[in-house]
Formats: C-alpha cells, structure tokens, sequence
C-alpha cells in the first residue's frame, strides 16, 4: 500500500514538474521559490533536472525508511 502511495506520489511530481516548466516555458506562469527561479534563468533544462531528479531522491529515500 504504502509502495503505491510512494509511485503516485513521484508520478504525481513529475507532472508537477513538468507542467510547471511548459508554463514556464510559454510565459503562462512565474516561478515564485527563489532557488527554482535562479536555476530556470541559468537554464530551463537544468530547472527540470533539478525538480525531476529531486523527485527521484525522495522516492528512493522514503521507500527505504
């Protein structure tokens, strides 16, 4: 039960992710946390690496408490 909570949550930030970037990207929305806003004007792509692979850690960590 728990393990499915974990993936519905990873999947559900992952589309976080990315439809935050598409909103980004096409100028529908502004990125308001600091961090992700410096990391989007260094490189968009870097922005989604960040936000993705942070989802990953989580995942990874939670599953093994």
């Amino acid at each position: 039960m728990v393990r499915k909570l974990l993936i519905a949550l990873l999947l559900l930030n992952i589309f976080d992710g990315a439809a935050t970037f598409y909103g980004l990207q096409f100028r529908m929305i502004e990125e308001v946390n600091p961090l992700m806003k410096a990391l989007y004007e260094e490189s968009p792509f870097l922005f989604l690496f960040f936000k993705l692979e942070f989802q990953y850690c989580y995942y990874f960590l939670l599953e093994r408490i």
